[in-house]
């Protein structure tokens, strides 16, 4: 989590909004027509609601300062979609606030959420930020503002939060996957890891797919066995950046996230290999992770 910044009197900006600029002309209005007609009624008329919207300038002012604001790491995403950050709004002391807004930047499309944070409450939601390309999808700032009660001032502050989401290629590609297998675990059909015939539990090992976890019995112990089985050979799958014909560099990254996700949805041994750096091949969700954040840091981290 980022660290909490508390919006003091100095963070705080404001200025009156198009409403609060009317309202303004309106009033000079009244009070050049109570000045020609010296009307009392008139007078007392403008003043009163110049004094309302100064009042109302202080309250829209207060309805930001004290508040903390700091935002958590959004879990991963493939490019084209959305990426939530959550952002957490805490109201340590003071009255309730509402019609408190947030924001990414304050640019036409942006998502802006609307929240009302109770009296020592706080309040989490989650910032939708939309992503574009792989690597790294920086949330630098958040914009909270607030024009409670009347609309007539915004009062804001861009609180630093530094928090970034990791953004896997988007997967397409309509090339099948390579038919060359890397390497075979048993020649003879037996002792391996084969998908025909139950031959037993082994303990659980990293990698292993939770498709073959015996869950029954690990309900009843404290260990968690893993199905073996028995039968045709299995091979394991190489997916390399050479074998994607065509297409740049992004295209064939993409074709590589499409081919990492039909692998792993038919419980296959797969592994990676980027520009010459191997990734063994195995299954699971840890696995996945793995190769889906190489190929969406390829040619990043390095730089």
């Amino acid at each position: 989590m980022s660290t909490a910044v508390t919006l003091t009197r100095k963070r705080v900006y404001i200025l009156p909004t198009r409403q609060g600029l009317a309202f303004a002309s309106a009033l000079l209005v009244m009070l050049a027509g109570a000045m020609n007609y010296n009307n009392s009624l008139a007078y007392a008329l403008t003043f009163l609601l110049t004094s309302l919207a100064l009042v109302s300038m202080l309250h829209t002012y207060r309805n930001l300062a004290g508040l903390a604001v700091s935002a958590l790491p959004a879990q991963p995403v493939f490019a084209g979609s959305v990426a939530r950050f959550p952002v957490l709004v805490d109201n340590p002391g003071g009255p309730r606030r509402d019609g408190v807004v947030l924001s990414e930047n304050r640019r036409a499309g942006d998502t802006v959420l609307h929240l009302d944070v109770g009296p020592g409450g706080s309040l989490q939601a989650e910032l939708a930020v939309p992503t574009a390309a792989r690597g790294w999808r920086v949330l630098e700032r958040v914009c909270i503002a607030s024009r409670a009660p009347f609309g007539l001032f915004r009062a804001w502050y861009r609180v630093p939060v530094g928090q970034r989401a990791l953004v896997y290629p988007r997967p397409h590609g309509m090339q099948p996957m390579p038919a060359s297998l890397a390497e075979t675990r048993d020649d003879h059909g037996h002792g391996g890891s084969g998908r025909d015939d139950f031959a037993g539990l082994r303990e659980f090992q990293r990698g292993d797919s939770p498709r073959h976890v015996h869950w029954k019995a690990a309900a009843r112990g404290g260990v968690l066995p893993v199905k073996q089985f028995d039968g045709a050979a299995t091979s394991d799958v190489m997916l390399r950046l050479d074998d994607v014909a065509g297409g740049g560099i992004e295209a064939r990254l993409s074709q590589l996230a499409a081919w990492v996700l039909d692998a792993d949805a038919r419980g296959l041994h797969y592994g990676l290999e980027l520009a010459g750096v191997r990734m063994d091949p195995a299954s699971g969700p840890a696995h996945l992770d793995a190769c889906l954040r190489r190929l969406a840091l390829f040619g990043i981290d390095r730089a």
